[in-house]
């Protein structure tokens, strides 16, 4: 399916585009654009959760240098919101969609297990994505293939040889695979164990043979460099919109802490239950005003069970307006215990200026300082004094937002993620 967004018949334009590839001149003799085919498994719109965010700015980004096909699955609830995609996605970005392949099938399990190839790889197999992707490179050649995940480096094989191969990976998948299984039992420890090692070897091999991977932090820069020695790997940070989320002036609800993410995300779930049955009795004990406003799409039963069970938690669901919910709360609580890449929840927090308190694996890969930018804890203990010490400290409040925000605007801000991107692409374009 493709998106009717441009008036221009897109058949003429494909044979004009086609006519030029390559070629350096664009048709009138103007120079040609570059132009970026992008694959991703997810329509990345609405931007209710990480995954989406960064992708939907990596594509923007993309395209401030570059025309961009844009080749995504399209699933059953994704087909109200594809015009909306492509408007916001841009007039430089071309958008089809094909049918999203059904996960997690028994085929695919069982493959996952008796072949080398993890299950998320599996999941995304899919001849139509496949055929797609070959439409374009015949049609309109780009000059840079890019694929949104690790679990589709498979599509890279596809092109002429001397067609430039990026992955953007959001996380280091057998890390944050790695942190999942030791809160397993029984058979899915064991699947999920053998899962997480055979996408260590996917990475090494993906990595080692793409002209360039980008990662979202220094931390997995390393990580990755150490899997594929002699891999290319790039620093592109996830980021955030700070004039979206400039503070408003709003006063906050001085009793109210908000969590915020994908509510069938397992480390948000994983955090959330964690926060309500070792933080949240310690926060009450002293605060017993205390609510907790749990923001987010697609909440799973254990979330809607956990927020059932506790009066103090209040499930809001998927919000609008975001930087209206973070200047809303006292407090952001992010007690993730598993996962990778950087948080975008506490970008967004910082951007807001409202102050934050997390743990070492919430704020990994982050250039972030405990007691200036946010606060850090682990044990339950820790964390539920540094809220209430948040909570009753107006100025240590207000300095942590000040600093947050001040790094955030200075390191974080799209534009400046956009120019690195805009750099990688020319460099290994014309390498």
């Amino acid at each position: 399916m493709m998106s009717e967004r441009n008036p221009v018949s897109t058949e003429r334009r494909d044979a004009s585009e086609a006519a030029t590839s390559r070629s350096g001149l664009a048709a009138g003799g103007e120079p040609r654009r570059l132009h970026a085919l992008v694959l991703a498994n997810r329509l990345p719109f609405p931007l209710d959760d990480g995954w989406t965010v960064r992708t939907f700015h990596v594509v923007r980004a993309i395209a401030r240098h570059a025309r961009v096909t844009l080749l995504v699955f399209r699933r059953t609830e994704d087909e109200p919101r594809i015009e909306a995609a492509a408007a916001a996605l841009g007039p430089a970005v071309r958008l089809d969609t094909v049918a999203a392949p059904r996960p997690y099938t028994l085929a695919n399990l069982v493959r996952g297990l008796v072949t080398r190839v993890p299950v998320h790889v599996w999941n995304q197999e899919s001849p139509e994505l496949r055929a797609a992707a070959q439409q374009v490179l015949a049609r309109d050649p780009p000059d840079v293939l890019i694929v949104e995940s690790t679990f589709l480096a498979r599509y890279l094989d596809p092109g002429p040889r001397d067609l430039p191969r990026i992955i953007d990976t959001h996380n280091i998948d057998s890390v944050t695979f790695g942190r999942y299984v030791r809160s397993l039992r029984g058979p899915k420890r064991w699947y999920a164990a053998a899962t997480a090692r055979r996408l260590a070897l996917l990475e090494a091999a993906s990595y080692g043979t793409a002209d360039a991977v980008w990662v979202c932090s220094d931390v997995e820069r390393d990580l990755a460099k150490r899997m594929a020695p002699g891999a290319h790997v790039t620093t592109i940070p996830n980021g955030v919109d700070t004039e979206a989320y400039r503070p408003r002036g709003e006063s906050a609800h001085g009793n109210r802490l908000l969590f915020f993410g994908k509510l069938d995300y397992f480390p948000n779930v994983d955090g959330l239950a964690w926060f309500a049955r070792e933080i949240l009795p310690r926060l009450l004990a002293e605060r017993p005003d205390l609510v907790v406003h749990v923001v987010g799409a697609s909440a799973t039963r254990d979330v809607v069970e956990l927020a059932n069970a506790h009066p103090a938690i209040r499930l809001v669901g998927r919000v609008d307006d975001v930087p209206a919910t973070l200047a809303a709360a006292a407090t952001i609580v992010v007690p993730l215990r598993v996962g990778g890449g950087t948080r975008l929840k506490i970008l967004e927090a910082l951007a807001a200026a409202r102050p934050v308190v997390t743990t070492t694996i919430g704020a990994e890969g982050l250039p972030v300082e405990h007691g200036r930018h946010l606060l850090v804890a682990d044990a339950p203990d820790e964390f539920a004094r540094a809220v209430l010490a948040v909570l009753a400290d107006a100025g240590l409040a207000s300095r942590l937002g000040e600093d947050g925000r001040r790094l955030a605007r200075e390191q974080f801000d799209w534009s400046h993620i956009a120019e690195r991107v805009g750099h990688e692409i020319a460099r290994i374009v014309h390498t």
